[in-house]
């Protein structure tokens, strides 16, 4: 029986959340009915997300993109279909690019993971592009049903399917370095209380509320630690910040980490003061290495973490309401074990990148109906067909 052809379409492979996501999906298909490849339109990062992907041999063709619009992708994805052949291509991110490759490939379905539900991150143009990319045949996949509506009101789609996120749970409940050893060897306490943000250092995730609600509620606490594992273009300025708000002992700055599962297993409670979220892959992380969580309710946070249950939600922006919970998770550690249970409990029933995976492999059968080779159906024909399911 013939494979499906699957490519994988994303920016690059640097560490963010939908990186990982597409290096989750494309390590849980099952091999004996899909054969998956990947384009990065920029060049090798050196991650580890590239290193996880060659090790389990999949092709990925590293396109070179310069920064800014860069006229030269259309042809060169062309140019990759022609060599890989695939029965469906799925994008993340890059839907402006990917679209216009696939002009004169009307029998080849093309899905689009939106990933974060954020006006901001289109122009006019970009948010033009996409509706047209829509009206046209290509399907959207919302991550969180708060992506999915914020899709159907901004591009005027009338159906958008959820499929959520999911991580390898067993990395993060079975770490290679217990809590105690991994804190000796960075220079923590036993006693020490280890707040952990695993985020970009992007102004999307806010690290400057979350300095100001950690100097009003904790910079008194001497055994309270933030640790900042991320890097982005906001460092410097939360550098400074940090000193200038008197944290230099407090605030640790970790940088691009290959130990996430460790530092998570090391860690006491998680934070996230995002001004937007799609489904975050961190905070399903945390939740899966018995964090509680302390995160502002924005995007599909809230259909992650149970108010009160597995962690405490404040409002955007909220920086009183942050400072509090992170201080009353501190100051009860009893609250931290009952809600860490909660956060465990879920992420092992929920946030599984099998059942990820799963999703997927349903969906792309579906829109191919499980014909190989592609579909020669109309393609308004086969997103009809998908939305009628």
């Amino acid at each position: 029986m013939n494979r499906i052809r699957v490519l994988q379409v994303i920016p690059s492979f640097a560490c963010g959340g939908a990186e990982r996501m597409v290096v989750n999906l494309m390590r849980h298909l099952d091999e004996r009915r899909f054969e998956v490849a990947a384009v990065s339109l920029a060049g090798p990062q050196g991650s580890v997300l590239e290193e996880r992907l060659a090790e389990r041999e999949f092709p990925v063709w590293y396109l070179g993109k310069q920064r800014g619009f860069d006229l030269r992708m259309p042809q060169r994805i062309r140019n990759v279909i022609r060599e890989f052949r695939p029965h469906l291509v799925h994008s993340h991110l890059c839907l402006h690019y990917v679209f216009p490759s696939l002009i004169g490939y009307q029998s080849l379905p093309h899905v689009a993971t939106i990933h974060l539900p954020a006006n901001a991150q289109y122009g006019r143009l970009l948010q033009w592009l996409a509706q047209a990319a829509f009206l046209r045949g290509v399907t959207p996949v919302g991550v969180s049903r708060d992506v999915a509506e914020w899709v159907k009101r901004v591009h005027a789609v009338k159906e958008c399917l959820v499929i959520p996120n999911g991580i390898p749970i067993g990395d993060y409940q079975h770490t290679s370095t217990s809590r105690e050893v991994w804190r000796k060897e960075q220079g923590f306490n036993k006693t020490d209380v280890l707040f952990v943000c695993v985020a970009r250092l992007e102004k999307q995730k806010n690290h400057a509320m979350l300095l100001k609600a950690f100097a009003s509620g904790l910079r008194a606490v001497s055994h309270a630690r933030l640790l900042l594992a991320g890097d982005g273009a906001c460092r410097t300025d939360l550098e400074l910040q940090a000193r200038e708000l008197g944290l230099g002992r407090q605030i640790h700055f970790l940088g691009e980490r290959s130990d996430i599962s460790e530092l998570l297993g090391a860690a006491d409670v998680f934070v996230l003061a995002s001004q937007t979220e799609g489904n975050p892959l961190s905070m399903m992380e945390a939740m899966a290495a018995r964090l509680p969580i302390v995160a502002t309710a924005v995007g599909g946070v809230p259909e992650l973490v149970e108010d009160h249950r597995s962690g405490l939600l404040v409002r955007p922006g909220d920086t009183d309401g942050m400072a509090d919970a992170m201080l009353r998770l501190l100051q009860d550690a009893q609250m931290r074990r009952t809600m860490a249970a909660f956060a465990a409990q879920r992420a092992t029933r929920d946030f599984s990148a099998a059942a990820m995976a799963q999703g997927y492999a349903d969906f792309y059968e579906s829109s191919l109906r499980g014909g190989v080779p592609a579909a020669t159906e109309p393609r308004a024909q086969i997103l009809a067909h998908h939305l009628n399911q």
